[in-house]
């Protein structure tokens, strides 16, 4: 589906379809801003399946799947703390007093952290864009940032690259000639659209038109005091003239057509039968697996394993989905706030995020650490290496660069004899 820009709104005519552009009609010169793209699926209506249309915010309001599968991701995401740290050569130092520091404790106006990530994550998982706004005081300082919908962006740009934007607020005031100084912008790769962003839930989109499709079903039946549809049939004898039957009709449905007149007997006249229609029940249309496909299709999309939504989650899944799915969209998240906010307050190369990722892991690289000292019969860190692991300062006490030798391994192990430190292996004895 395209939708047009009016010439009056743009010095020329636009159609855009999914934030492609499809052609011009000549109105004018181009602005120096270059030409807008609108965000796909989002402001208009998309069509899909048989003609039924959703836009992004009514498959994440409408589908369960989607919206604990999004969640579940958003929140995860979002307890994980962004820390600031500076370099000193192999030491690394935490900057609790920094600028970017203190503005992450309370991002949003009465708003802490977790509140601020979680409906910024919320915005790139479903629309596939994030848009921040960078709030200065008089001296240019930013002082907060206020995440927008991106469903309200408009963005300029020549070939690949956006060189201004603009939002309309809740309220309808259009906020224009806005540059990447004063809005964080970043979008997932759309072959369509360079300067839009694709969801990820286009790829959903004709599953979960069969899901609605079938819940509406469900919920018609049971609607209908889950009777059955059917029809009514008259003798060869019998004769109703047009207006007999529409009256007919609209007497059995007021008096027999929802879950409240569930249990009630009709009445028919001489000369009527009534036909049931068997329809699929739900075992047979498999209402139950096609659900259960939906949360895994869903999940797979977001790399979000099933069982941890509602289930009892295996320790596999719990350790890939931090692997593959978190350390990645934190590795992302933590790029565009350096990016966009951390070099527009400090210039020093020396100076970066890192996302406490390791409250997450934590679990997962105990366990790997506890099975390779059992492989190895030693520490496989010195004290220093584990700080660094953890940005740390360093220990100055020479003792912390070395790796520990337990000193039930003896001597031979100390000075790294000929079994490298290693236990000793218990050999059968020959007979």
């Amino acid at each position: 589906m395209a939708t047009h820009v009016s010439p009056e709104q743009c010095s020329v005519a636009i159609i855009l379809s999914n934030g492609a552009l499809l052609s011009l009609k000549q109105g004018g010169a181009f602005p120096l801003r270059g030409m807008p793209a609108v965000a796909g699926g989002v402001p208009i209506q998309l069509a899909y399946g048989s003609g039924s249309t959703a836009t992004y915010e009514r498959m994440f309001a409408q589908s369960a799947e989607v919206n604990s599968t999004i969640s579940y991701l958003a929140r995860s995401a979002a307890a994980v703390k962004l820390r600031v740290f500076r370099r000193d050569g192999d030491d690394r130092q935490r900057l609790y007093n920094h600028e970017l520091a203190r503005l992450l404790e309370e991002p949003m106006p009465s708003a802490d952290y977790f509140s601020f990530a979680y409906r910024c994550f919320l915005d790139w998982l479903v629309y596939g864009e994030l848009a921040i706004r960078k709030v200065r005081n008089g001296s240019g300082r930013i002082v907060a940032l206020m995440p927008v919908n991106p469903s309200r962006v408009v963005v300029y740009g020549t070939d690949e690259l956006p060189t201004a934007f603009e939002y309309t607020t809740v309220d309808g005031q259009v906020i224009g000639d806005l540059t990447r100084s004063d809005l964080v912008f970043a979008v997932q790769h759309n072959a369509a659209s360079p300067l839009r962003g694709l969801s990820t839930l286009e790829s959903l989109r004709q599953i979960l038109s069969a899901e609605t499709a079938a819940v509406q079903s469900r919920h018609s039946f049971f609607a209908n005091g889950t009777r059955l549809g059917g029809v009514v049939t008259v003798d060869k004898e019998t004769e109703l003239t047009q207006i007999q039957k529409e009256s007919f009709s609209r007497e059995l449905a007021a008096s027999f057509s929802g879950a409240d007149k569930s249990g009630r007997v009709a009445l028919l006249e001489s000369g009527m039968q009534w036909h049931e229609l068997s329809g699929a029940s739900a075992k047979d249309s498999e209402y139950t697996e096609s659900l259960k496909l939906s949360r895994t299709v869903c999940g797979a999309a977001y790399g979000v394993p099933a069982d941890l939504i509602g289930g009892q989650p295996s320790k596999e899944s719990l350790n890939w989905f931090l692997r593959e799915t978190l350390v990645p969209l934190l590795t992302r998240w933590a790029g565009i706030i350096t990016r966009s906010v951390l070099k527009d307050m400090d210039s020093s190369p020396d100076v970066y995020i890192r996302p406490n990722i390791d409250s997450k892991l934590n679990g997962a690289f105990l366990e790997s650490a506890d099975v390779l000292r059992r492989a190895t019969g030693k520490p496989l860190m010195s004290v220093n290496t584990a700080r660094q692991i953890l940005d740390l300062p360093r220990d100055p006490n020479p003792e912390s660069d070395r790796i520990p030798t337990p000193l039930f391994l003896g001597s031979e192990a100390t000075s790294g004899g000929p079994d490298g430190g290693r236990l000793p292996i218990e050999r059968p004895q020959s007979q």
